[in-house]
């Protein structure tokens, strides 16, 4: 105190006020931050109506945090006028680092940067979750973070059921859940569960990594005896939760997933801890057979002699029954590749073996699997999954996910990067391999065993789906990966630390710190603009039946946000053709094939609007296209099209052409277009009876072309020379009690009386 009180006095000698000493716990800090990241990701309600549900803001929002934190630190490096920037890396995570620097690399190459660029952004922000938690947690207890994972699948676990039950709630909550989801319907025996999640099963991804979490975390609550229990009760409850789950919505992989990782936490239980069990089944197995006994005797005796118990006991049994012949009926279904689910993946085997034929050791490039993917598609996989009506909503048609992580790293980064990838995951299992070989007993064991389970799990899921790259589930994911390395490698752990140090000129240093600092801002800047693209986007969407003008001009502040954008190019396009604004059409259209080049739809519409300009040379060029990815036979536009440009060409005689594609085309405009020219131009017919016939013999008396369809019957009737077949037409076409009316009509009345003359 002296010593204070002295330099005190001296600073006031020299007339020189002290500063107040601060300093800023960055760790405490990054720790707020990393927790405000963790929530906005699992968060159960953002008060944007977007029409996916809640991914896309909670995507972007956790973005924003992460670039904002990024940015944050990267200045406070700068102010406190660092010399060097030390790091330090377990080395499981090393082929991480390096499939990030080669993601980077693949944007150069990419069929669409911008789009590499921004899914870049995406997986960077959750797979740093990874490293939030090793710098927070190296060597230290890890126990609170891995039971706040736990409780975040609960409560998710909680209030989807909750919004599946209460439907007040889930309207409010998500209101377009009937507009997406159909209300619940039943797809082939599957009824999916309400999440604000995105997609329903989205809940799935996430529940796969938490249930054998939570597991552990109950095990590991029961042994601190009392002052674990009411921790033990609540993750009890969790637990219990998460289970139903699987009991109202019969997500397949999620189930299979979920029962594999139980199974290797048991067997792993087993392996490590044999004399635990051991010891503690011979001192309690009296206590639990007593309490099993007394709990079923209590259970049946409130279920037989009780009317309410007897009530509860009929719900529980018609829940379960029902749930057991539900799962019964979806695993059968598995047999049939015709079923959807089985046949989408071998779609997406097929189009990925193909994708990497093509480039088997760079890939496509980040995030380039949604651009190329039509581009491999066969007949076949287009006639299972043809890009149906309505047209707006047809971009939503093409996945953006391969629906297996591992084929999906395969297809857009390489051999190389598959090799990374599967590089990062063995040595992570293998470090926790042996953290739990560790004969120490160590209470957080049982919460690493559960944690490694649930990789496992979750590992195993992303064959037939994509946790990874869903925002709950994947920061989750990461954020337990990033804790297994702390508690593996961090403090004394045997899988080792690469520690980084630039300790070169101040220059360097603060010129690395400007860069990232401009990345991050960047990166929040691209996040703030990417939501605001998205919810114009959905409102646009929800709103163009009730107001297209209101649709045109949202839609067309969100394309021109977001350029790189496919979908939203080709939404802007298809409103400018439903507002007759043609230019505005044709110039979106061109936008969204700059965007996306093998997707078909805009080729269709840009030919239509050629050959209504009367370029027929570029509409022909366009149609071709157009067939080239998009199967002829599956949608008859492509005859037609073809059809009226080869008749409507003057350059040169293509009427055979023209008349096989317009038979082909199958409609009935098309065919009473192409029988007048045969009639009238070709002065043929019996080939205008041929392709009228099949069109008579299906015709409505009600339908608008009932008199221009048997007019020209008759008309060809009297031109091959059967007056009298001819007069059978128009007599079947004029005797009726309700007179047709129209131009051919009366044409039918005229040539009937003249016929009668005769």
């Amino acid at each position: 105190m002296e010593q204070v009180m002295a330099r005190r006095g001296n600073s006031k000698k020299r007339g020189k006020a002290e500063p107040a000493s601060w300093q800023i716990d960055a760790a405490g800090v990054l720790k707020v931050v990393f927790y405000l990241v963790l929530l906005a990701g699992s968060t159960l309600w953002f008060p944007e109506n977007f029409f996916d549900g809640f991914e896309t803001p909670k995507l972007f929002a956790v973005e924003l945090i992460s670039c904002l934190a990024l940015a944050g630190w990267a200045g406070w490096l700068l102010v406190g006028r660092r010399d060097a920037v030390d790091a330090s890396l377990p080395r499981p995570a090393l082929p991480l680092v390096a499939l990030f620097v080669l993601g980077v690399v693949s944007i150069t190459w990419s069929l669409n940067p911008w789009l590499a660029a921004e899914r870049m952004l995406h997986y960077s922000v959750l797979a740093g979750a990874m490293f939030y938690a090793w710098y927070l947690y190296r060597g230290k207890k890890i126990r609170n973070l891995l039971l706040f994972v736990a409780a975040v699948g609960s409560v998710l676990a909680g209030w989807g059921l909750l919004l599946d039950a209460v439907e007040p709630l889930r309207e409010l909550v998500y209101p377009h859940f009937k507009e997406v989801w159909g209300g619940g319907k039943v797809i082939d025996n599957y009824r999916p569960l309400t999440s604000n999640q995105g997609n329903p099963n989205f809940l799935f991804h996430l529940l796969v990594l938490t249930v054998p979490l939570t597991l552990g975390a109950l095990i590991e609550s029961l042994t601190r005896r009392r002052a674990g229990l009411p921790a033990a009760i609540l993750l009890g409850g969790g637990l219990l939760l998460q289970l139903a789950c699987f009991t109202y919505a019969a997500n397949r992989s999620g189930l299979v997933a979920t029962a594999g990782a139980t199974a290797l936490f048991f067997l792993l239980l087993v392996l490590f801890r044999r004399r635990t069990i051991v010891i503690t089944a011979k001192q309690y197995w009296k206590h639990a057979l007593l309490a099993l006994v007394l709990l079923i005797l209590a259970g049946g005796v409130y279920v037989r002699f009780t009317d309410t118990g007897s009530r509860w006991g009929g719900k529980a049994a018609t829940v379960l029954s029902g749930g057991w012949q539900n799962w019964q009926r979806r695993f059968a279904s598995l047999r049939s590749t015709e079923n959807i689910d089985v046949y989408s993946r071998v779609v997406f085997l097929e189009t990925d073996a193909a994708m990497v034929a093509d480039d088997p050791l760079l890939g496509k490039g980040v995030g380039q699997f949604v651009t190329e993917f039509p581009r491999y598609k066969t007949a076949r996989h287009w006639e299972k999954f043809s890009l149906r009506p309505p047209d707006i909503t047809m971009w939503s048609l093409i996945p953006e996910q391969a629906h297996n992580e591992y084929l999906q790293v395969l297809v857009e980064l390489g051999g190389l990067g598959f090799v990374l990838f599967a590089a990062f995951w063995i040595m992570l299992g293998w470090s926790t391999l042996k953290s739990l070989r560790d004969p120490s007993e160590n209470r957080t064991f049982y919460l690493i065993l559960g944690a490694a389970a649930g990789l496992a799990g979750v590992l195993a899921n992303s064959m037939l789906t994509f946790p990874l790259q869903t925002v709950t589930s994947g920061l989750m994911v990461w954020t337990t990966a990033g804790l297994l390395m702390a508690s593996c490698c961090g403090g004394d752990g045997a899988c080792g630390v690469v520690e980084i140090k630039i300790a070169t000129r101040k220059a360097i240093v603060k010129t690395i710190l400007i860069v990232l600092l401009l990345l991050a801002v960047l990166g929040s800047w691209g996040a703030v603009r990417i939501l605001r693209a998205e919810n114009k986007f959905s409102m646009a969407l929800r709103q163009h039946a009730l107001d297209l003008g209101f649709s045109l001009r949202t839609n067309g502040e969100a394309a021109e946000m977001l350029p790189y954008r496919f979908e939203m190019q080709f939404v802007q396009g298809w409103l400018g053709f439903l507002a007759h604004d043609t230019t505005t059409a044709r110039i979106y259209f061109e936008r969204s094939i700059d965007a996306a080049p093998y997707f078909p739809p805009p080729y269709r519409h840009l030919a239509e609007y050629c050959f209504r300009q009367g370029d027929y040379k570029c509409a022909e060029q366009y149609m071709v296209r157009y067939g080239e990815l998009y199967p002829p036979g599956i949608d008859g536009n492509y005859h037609t099209m073809i059809g009226l440009i080869s008749l409507s060409d003057s350059t040169r005689d293509r009427f055979g052409e023209a008349s096989y594609h317009l038979q082909a085309a199958g409609s009935l405009q098309v065919g009473l277009i192409l029988a007048e020219k045969f009639l009238w131009e070709r002065r043929q017919p019996d080939s205008t009876l041929a392709v009228l016939q099949p069109h008579r013999e299906r015709i409505s008396r009600r339908h608008g072309e009932y008199a221009r369809t048997y007019f020209l019957s008759a008309a060809a009737e009297l031109a091959r020379g059967d007056s009298a077949a001819a007069l059978a037409r128009l007599d079947t076409l004029l005797n009726v009690r309700v007179q047709p009316e129209g131009r051919y009509a009366d044409d039918a009345r005229q040539l009937r009386q003249r016929l009668q003359n005769q």
